[in-house]
């Protein structure tokens, strides 16, 4: 059987979506190592920090401010998302894009954090 006219065209688009969806595939996975990689080589970091805000799309999202005004989000389970509240002051424990933990501390001034 041989294969005419229109046919070929099938053919190839079909071989060239499958290379387009493997490119692609390899490049997710390449961009995910690279993060894992940064994340394992930053080191332990524990800052003083302010909740700024909350939300959830189909994670549960943290907003962090550090005392330098820099602003971090992390993704945390619902269980932490419930239990931190937006205003609370403490230390956050993270190495590189990863959530290590939260601890609510009393503010030693008022006008440390703002």
């Amino acid at each position: 059987m041989t294969i005419q006219g229109s046919e070929w065209i099938a053919v190839i688009g079909g071989g060239i979506g499958f290379i387009v969806c493997l490119i692609f595939i390899i490049y997710v996975l390449f961009k995910q190592f690279v993060v894992w990689k940064k994340n394992n080589l930053s080191t332990y970091q524990s800052k003083r920090v302010k909740v700024v805000g909350k939300y959830r799309n189909q994670f549960h999202i943290i907003i962090f401010q550090l005392d330098n005004g820099d602003k971090k989000e992390f993704k945390v389970s619902a269980k932490k998302y419930g239990k931190i509240l937006k205003g609370d002051v403490g230390m956050l424990a993270f190495k590189g894009t990863r959530y290590k933990g939260f601890r609510r501390v009393v503010p030693l001034s008022p006008g440390l954090i703002k």
